[in-house]
């Protein structure tokens, strides 16, 4: 009898510690993962990030084992769906994929209840250059033209923003001060590319500021003209149009893109989605999505990226400084 009680206290006490077990961050980890991952978008439909995102969804379950849900949480400069992450369940079931504004920038500049730890780096995906365009048939056929045009107006000269607090408003304050510029020029506001893009095109504002992707089909239709890239190295893209850099003004910056998880995400699944993105921006069918897109992938794994990340931050933090612009 006492042998029989034995036996049962044993199978019982094997049934007990596999269910902590199977409950336990590791098993999670080794799971993981089980069910559909939510890739939150923090700005609305129609731009890159939108396209980058339905690219991934596209190959997510071939080499996740899962498919991407999209969600989209846009407002305020993206910081509004970037604060839903931070305070998301560490898990890896909910991910952000997000860009250089919300993280590099806007939490520089205001109070968006998160900070820059908020968050582990997974993957960095891209790099597109912000380009300096005008309308076709303006007279300003250089980027010198145009800054001398700005240097002799610049209460006249009317420039549209699509956030203030974003790569592409800092850009031009960060062209404005590498061309000995310091007026502060007339801006407007404007929620999408699309209501920027009209306003060139009408004549309401005289250029812009804005990342390659989202002015792709109107440069390749000539309604706008492309003065500069603000790029290390001309992009590949375009080659024949010049950097800044190369005009003589050490300006430089870039649209990133890439994927982040809650502070707190276990190693294990950083490590699988990591690898898993991995595979997915050499998928052939990403390839050619992004590819169409004019966005070529730069990808890096978690410790690279969270090198980059660093320098970003730092880099855009002087910027932010020799524009004068202050924290709200």
């Amino acid at each position: 009898m006492k042998a029989r009680l034995s036996i049962v206290a044993s199978i019982v006490v094997l049934v007990v510690l596999a269910v902590v077990l199977s409950r336990s961050p590791l098993a999670a980890a080794e799971k993981y993962p089980v069910r559909p991952v939510e890739l939150v978008m923090p700005f609305g439909p129609g731009g890159s990030l939108d396209l980058q995102a339905r690219a991934l969804a596209a190959v997510a379950m071939q080499h996740l084992g899962q498919p991407f849900v999209i969600t989209m949480k846009p407002g305020a400069g993206g910081t509004i769906g970037t604060a839903h992450v931070a305070r998301s369940k560490p898990d890896g079931y909910t991910l952000l994929l997000t860009a250089t504004g919300p993280m590099s920038i806007s939490l520089q500049l205001e109070d968006t209840g998160y900070t820059k730890d908020s968050f582990i780096p997974i993957a960095l995906l891209n790099l597109t250059p912000p380009v300096v365009a005008v309308r076709t048939d303006r007279p300003w056929k250089t980027l010198e033209d145009l800054l001398t045009h700005i240097r002799a107006n610049p209460a006249r000269v009317v420039y549209g923003t699509t956030s203030v607090s974003g790569l592409t408003n800092l850009a031009n304050h960060m062209l404005l001060q590498g061309a000995g510029i310091q007026a502060s020029l007339p801006t407007v506001p404007f929620k999408s590319v699309g209501d920027q893009l009209l306003s060139i095109l009408k004549g309401d504002t005289e250029y812009m500021v804005q990342i390659h992707s989202g002015l792709a089909a109107y440069l390749r239709s000539n309604q706008i003209r492309a003065l500069a890239v603000l790029s290390e190295k001309r992009f590949p893209v375009m080659p024949d149009v010049p950097t800044a850099k190369e005009l003589g003004y050490d300006v430089v910056a870039s649209q990133w893109m890439g994927v982040l998880a809650p502070k707190g995400t276990s190693p294990e699944v950083v490590d699988t989605i990591a690898k898993a993105l991995g595979k997915m921006v050499k998928d052939q069918s990403f390839v050619t999505m992004a590819t169409k897109m004019d966005i070529p992938p730069a990808f890096l794994q978690p410790a690279e990226f969270q090198e980059f990340l660093e320098r970003e931050y730092q880099k855009y933090g002087v910027a932010i400084q020799r524009a004068g612009l202050k924290k709200k």
